[in-house]
């Protein structure tokens, strides 16, 4: 019996089946329901939910068949360790017991992530559940539901939770953002960058720096940018934050040496070239490895009423390893910086000069990008 005296009736559901109703929650949350309103329209018990959530995290349907294949040899291997004739015979497929992260992966992929080769396979082994609480998506999700109301012109939920990811996966400080606004996106950093921290794989004084060309919210003028991020986090964690306002992605430089930065977040202007000129300024304080991840890069697509192609043009343009968030179409993706810089910067120069400019661009910040 629930508080108000409803009974939810049981019944067997396949993972198919769970993992839709998990799309389904994810949803609900980032329009702001809390998780009783979600188990209630999912008819399923808070219980429930929460141990779909322990079990399932953020698979895709997809993924269901692999995990299937995963928990299959970790039994395989169990009773090959327990029959004694068979200890020392190799399993067939392998005989891995799986990663915590096979469980959730869309963390799956921390293994090309800045830092170090020992610090990479740490984080892929990450008992995050252990760490946080609850499953990483979970944490997202409360996270996420506690933005202020009068935010507008923020990162989608979905969007929230692949940077989230991102920042698990690299174990990157410090973490770079261009383009504050709101600030939602910077506590969301935060929150992953203390995660990190708490697995013990950066120090404590981790740090979060987020640029904006703007002293003032863009949509509330009464406001300051990253005022959503002051009241989502508690004075411990907002420490860890420094907002660089009115500042760009051309005066990173000032603060942070060549090569030293392993993690960045551009999500300021959208019109071409902009994004583009941006990476290209940051390029030289971005080490080989290192992670950009990109916002809007289907904004005109998704948004037709906002013809703003510079993510696109960019993200679509680049010959290097990336990543793509969820949704139809994807909103958020991550390139890495190539070993190969030169040639890397050089793709950049074609995608600067291979779309027509949505706006004018001074010349002085054109050549320092470009120089």
């Amino acid at each position: 019996m629930g508080e108000e005296g409803t009974h939810v009736k049981r019944r067997r559901h396949t993972p198919e089946q769970v993992i839709r109703k998990l799309h389904e929650a994810d949803r609900m949350l980032g329009e702001g329901s809390t998780v009783p309103e979600v188990a209630k329209a999912l008819e399923v018990s808070e219980n429930t939910y929460h141990r779909w959530r322990r079990q399932f995290g953020a698979l895709k349907a997809e993924d269901v068949k692999r995990l299937k294949e995963t928990r299959a040899r970790e039994r395989q291997v169990e009773a090959d360790r327990r029959r004694p004739a068979a200890r020392h015979r190799r399993v067939e497929g392998g005989g891995r017991k799986a990663r915590p992260l096979d469980l959730v992966p869309w963390l799956d992929d921390a293994v090309h992530a800045a830092g170090t080769r020992d610090r990479k396979r740490r984080l892929g082994m990450t008992d995050w559940n252990a760490v946080l609480g609850c499953d990483p998506a979970e944490y997202c999700s409360r996270v996420y539901a506690s933005r202020p109301a009068w935010i507008t012109g923020y990162i989608g939920f979905e969007d929230a939770q692949f940077l989230f990811a991102r920042v698990l996966t690299s174990g990157a400080d410090p973490l770079l953002e261009i383009g504050t606004a709101s600030g939602l996106s910077t506590a969301i950093l935060c929150h992953a960058a203390h995660a990190v921290r708490l697995a013990g794989e950066v120090g404590d004084a981790f740090t979060i720096e987020s640029y904006d060309i703007d002293e003032r919210f863009y949509a509330d003028r009464s406001r300051r940018v990253g005022d959503a991020a002051r009241e989502m986090l508690e004075p411990a964690l907002l420490e860890h934050v420094t907002f660089r306002s009115p500042a760009t992605a051309a005066d990173v430089s000032a603060h942070h040496g060549p090569e030293t930065l392993a993690f960045a977040f551009i999500d300021a202007a959208h019109t071409h070239p902009w994004p583009t000129l941006d990476l290209l300024t940051l390029l030289p304080t971005l080490s080989p490895g290192a992670e950009v991840v990109l916002h809007d890069i289907n904004l005109p697509i998704a948004r037709p009423e906002t013809q703003h192609w510079g993510a696109k043009h960019l993200f679509d343009g680049l010959d290097v390893e990336r990543k793509l968030g969820r949704g139809d179409p994807p909103n958020i993706g991550s390139i890495r910086v190539p070993q190969d810089k030169s040639a890397f910067r050089e793709q950049l120069l074609a995608i600067l000069h291979g779309y027509e400019w949505e706006t004018e661009i001074d010349e002085d910040v054109i050549q320092l990008a470009v120089s």
